[in-house]
């Protein structure tokens, strides 16, 4: 049977649009001044053979290597928060943890997407926004904290005689809290760059030469 061509489907818009090629769309009868559309490839045509031929292992990997970092990241929290095992170095090491562990665990089902089947529904395009969103965040916690901690390693070197004060397990929840705090409030220029819109099917048809199923 052959999809209703007046269908719309959802998409993902950069400062709500599509990404690349831009073209008028009035003569589609369709609302607006301009859309953009997919055509090419957003990271350029020379990664687009790899992509492909990766694209069919990346579930399965990906999957392996959540499932084994989610016990990894639990392993690290069991043995860090240990009462012999608190200190400054240590809970620094635990926020870094968690926030590996949370990104771990939420990617479990986005991995899953690529081995079982889905439909390319609006509810599908709104968990890819949060996904990639809350993804970011977690990535910009576990890089401050890794830099906090390599600073912190600085210090315990360079300035040994003064490393109790600077590094003393007060400074280190700061340290965690501000990068919990202050990390999704860095990322809120992305989540105004990126939203889910719905596209009429003809700009779908005109880009990709095929609709979604």
């Amino acid at each position: 049977m052959m999809e209703d061509v007046n269908n719309d489907y959802p998409t993902f818009g950069y400062n709500g649009t599509l990404l690349n090629d831009t073209f008028d769309g009035g003569d589609l009868g369709v609302e607006g001044t301009s859309f953009t559309t997919s055509t090419n490839d957003y990271c350029g045509t020379s990664l687009r053979s790899f992509e492909k031929s990766y694209r069919g292992i990346h579930g399965f990997t990906s999957l392996i290597v959540c499932l084994f970092g989610v016990q990894a990241n639990i392993l690290n929290l069991i043995v860090l928060t240990r009462k012999e095992m608190i200190n400054p170095t240590n809970a620094i090491l635990t926020g870094l943890a968690l926030a590996d562990l949370l990104n771990m665990v939420e990617y479990i089902p986005y991995a899953l997407t690529y081995i079982l089947p889905r439909s390319n529904t609006y509810s599908w395009a709104l968990y890819i926004l949060i996904h990639s969103n809350f993804s970011q965040v977690c990535h910009t916690i576990s890089i401050w904290l890794t830099v906090t901690l390599a600073v912190w390693r600085y210090i315990m070197v360079a300035m040994h005689t003064r490393c109790r004060t600077l590094c003393s397990m007060e400074r280190a929840k700061w340290a965690i809290a501000s990068a919990y705090i202050t990390s999704p409030i860095l990322c809120i220029p992305i989540y105004l760059s990126f939203s889910v819109t719905r596209v009429p099917s003809t700009l779908l048809l005109l880009s990709t030469g095929r609709l979604p199923h």
